[in-house]
């Protein structure tokens, strides 16, 4: 509605009308206003939310997928030996954290390897307080090693982190009866065979082998999973996001 300008100098008298127009008896209570007023104010109608409160049903949404998936994931809990493959994010990172801290919670000593520094130190902050080692298996090989590694290794060439793995398997880890009951590996796509090397090595002889992977996210050609996981392993695919 409009008020032009030759209605303001009688604007006492426009303005009712114009508003008689734009509202029509505003002030009664039939017409149903109540009701309407009822529905604007929300009880038949799911209002927005803010940015916050989407964000935390989203990841109660997530989590009860994840928790589905955990359903099948105990299914297979027996396996001495599993290969789980999804792209990313399908939460093999999340399934491989809860499978250490379930491993964690009987009693076993868990040992949860990724390749990235950033990724370890991710896990590392996630299991404070917990049981479970975490580690970026050649940094992990460099700490195996001990007095036998370097002093400074941020200055190490190539060529030591690409031996460190091997060097650890041989000379580096625990004997047999002080090693992991649980080996879980996260990133494994990005494993070359010393890294394998060195986390089968690390296993109790009646330990658990669990290894999650995307072949799709490998950066090196060179490097990936072992013949004898796809061929022999148990095998779960993830499939959702």
């Amino acid at each position: 509605m409009v008020i032009g300008e030759k209605d303001l100098p009688y604007f006492e008298d426009a303005l009712p009308v114009v508003m008689a127009q734009a509202v029509p008896d505003p002030w009664s209570t039939t017409n149903r206003w109540l009701h309407a007023l009822h529905e604007f104010w929300g009880e038949k109608w799911v209002p927005n939310i803010c940015l916050g409160s989407r964000i935390q049903l989203d990841e109660e949404n997530r989590l009860r997928l994840n928790n589905t998936q955990m359903h099948v994931m105990e299914s297979l809990e027996d396996n001495d030996r599993l290969l789980v493959q999804g792209s990313a994010g399908t939460g093999k990172t999340l399934l491989a954290s809860e499978v250490a801290r379930r491993e964690a919670g009987k009693g076993k000593r868990v040992l949860l390897l990724c390749f990235t520094e950033a990724l370890a130190a991710f896990l590392i902050d996630c299991f404070k307080g917990s049981t479970v080692e975490v580690g970026a298996i050649r940094n992990f090989a460099s700490n195996l090693l001990g007095e036998k590694a370097p002093g400074e290794l941020l200055g190490q060439s190539s060529t030591y982190w690409e031996e460190v793995s091997l060097r650890a398997a041989l000379d580096g880890v625990p004997p047999e009866n002080e090693r992991w009951e649980t080996v879980i590996v996260d990133e494994g796509q990005d494993f070359s065979r010393d890294d394998w090397e060195l986390a089968q090595e690390c296993i109790h002889p009646e330990g658990k082998f669990w290894v999650f992977a995307d072949q799709e996210q490998g950066f090196w050609a060179d490097r990936g999973l072992e013949k004898e996981m796809i061929q022999v392993f148990m095998k779960y695919k993830l499939i959702k996001p």
